[in-house]
């Protein structure tokens, strides 16, 4: 036990007998480990100082100084019944709950990025950190399914054609309206331009991205070890190639470059995201303790109840 400085506030909400209040008093007193203060019965610990010096950036004795005032506001104010006031026990539960997620967020920045963290982050941001090679083609498909061979033969000999009259095109639109003009005897022929695709048959348009943390889209195997083994420079071509679809003639149109950035620097970019999603696992097993701890009571009508409860529009000033 060390003396030190404490503040007695007993009679700060007191009234002498003539009505005045009585001035609170300080005194030097022995307190517990750790403790740099007293306020009435709220301690002030060393803690507590080093956090306030450092988010204020005042000295020990300022933040100090800063500690007592706000305890004694806090004791003089509980004094008087405000802690009881259902304004301030709301205000306090949220001072509170954002406290909780500070310390949340605080435990789990305390230790580095993992390699599987990293990773998993990574893919979910591959296209701006992990992107490959991809390649963009247009395609023209004679549909048949593998299961009607009789259309099989017929959409063979329609790609066929189709070939022939791409040969040399250049340009998508070319393509697309040479693939159009062939006789389809039938078969259903479909031309378009598709989305930049990698080896592995992810892809990977800059453009009409998915949601973050969604499934990659990935084109049919069969298409994509076609165009990475036949096709090496724009507008180059394949002969009909089979897919589970039918038989397609492709252009390549275009080489989307690959864009790595570096582990480093990767992981100074991808850390917030880290840590954040450490904290939301802590924050939904500590809701899954605390709701298994604590009864949780909905009013019945309690949607009635909110309907009679006027949202404020955004124009309207704060009060």
């Amino acid at each position: 036990m060390n003396l030190r400085f404490a503040i007695g506030l007993g009679a700060l909400a007191l009234c002498c007998c003539n009505g005045a209040p009585a001035a609170p008093s300080e005194q030097s007193t022995a307190l517990a480990e750790g403790e740099v203060a007293r306020v009435g019965g709220l301690p002030i610990t060393a803690e507590a100082v080093r956090h306030i010096a450092a988010a204020q950036r005042v000295s020990a004795q300022e933040a100090r100084s800063r500690a007592v005032f706000d305890a004694l506001m806090a004791e003089g104010a509980r004094q008087r019944g405000y802690d009881r006031d259902p304004f301030v026990i709301v205000e306090q539960r949220g001072v509170l709950a954002d406290a909780l997620l500070m310390r949340v967020k605080r435990e789990a920045d305390r230790t580095p990025s993992t390699a599987e963290e990293l990773e998993r982050v990574t893919s979910i941001h591959w296209l701006d950190l992990d992107r490959p090679q991809a390649r963009r083609t247009v395609h023209a498909v004679a549909m048949a399914a593998d299961s009607d061979p009789e259309a099989r033969k017929k959409a063979r000999s329609v790609a066929e054609k189709i070939a022939e009259a791409v040969k040399g095109k250049q340009g998508a639109g070319a393509f697309i309206d040479a693939a159009k003009a062939v006789a389809a005897d039938g078969i259903e022929v479909r031309a378009e331009q598709l989305q930049p695709v990698t080896e592995d048959g992810r892809i990977a348009d800059l453009v009409s991205r998915p949601e973050p943390g969604a499934p990659t889209p990935r084109f049919e195997m069969d298409y994509v070890t076609s165009v990475w083994k036949q096709l090496h420079a724009p507008g180059d071509q394949t002969g009909p190639v089979a897919s589970p679809f039918g038989w397609h003639v492709i252009m390549l149109t275009e080489i989307q470059p690959a864009q790595i950035v570096p582990e480093a620097q990767r992981a100074k970019m991808l850390r917030d995201e880290i840590v954040a999603a450490r904290a939301k696992v802590e924050l939904d097993k500590l809701l899954l303790d605390l709701r298994a701890r604590i009864p949780v009571k909905v009013e019945r009508n309690a949607e009635g109840h909110l309907g009679t409860i006027a949202t404020p529009s955004l124009e309207d000033p704060p009060r």
